[in-house]
């Protein structure tokens, strides 16, 4: 069975199969380990140059996949709402508060 019709998914597109990409990333670093194990106990150390850049270059994505936030919006977003209803609820809960007892 060939690649030809298997299909590519883009990591840093924030849409459902973005839950995924975590774990394909860090499946292509256990695939790039397993390589490296297996050429250490082999004793070919010729090509472990570009193979040490390849699991260099993974480890950077997956850490950079890290860093994107899973929440469907920014944090000034949630910021805003929390102060445009949260704090007059608030200001109000505590002036009805103050107004019953004193």
């Amino acid at each position: 069975m060939g690649t030809a019709n298997a299909a590519t998914e883009d990591l840093f597109r924030l849409e459902p199969l973005y839950a995924f990409a975590n774990l394909t990333s860090w499946t292509g670093i256990d695939a790039a380990v397993a390589e490296v194990q297996a050429r250490i106990r082999a004793g070919d150390y010729e090509r472990m140059d570009k193979l040490n850049n390849a699991l260099a270059a993974a480890t950077s994505v997956v850490a950079t996949i890290e860093k994107i936030s899973t929440w469907p919006w920014r944090p000034e977003t949630l910021r805003g709402f929390v102060s445009a209803v949260g704090l007059p609820i608030l200001i109000w809960t505590i002036t009805a508060l103050l107004g019953r007892y004193f």
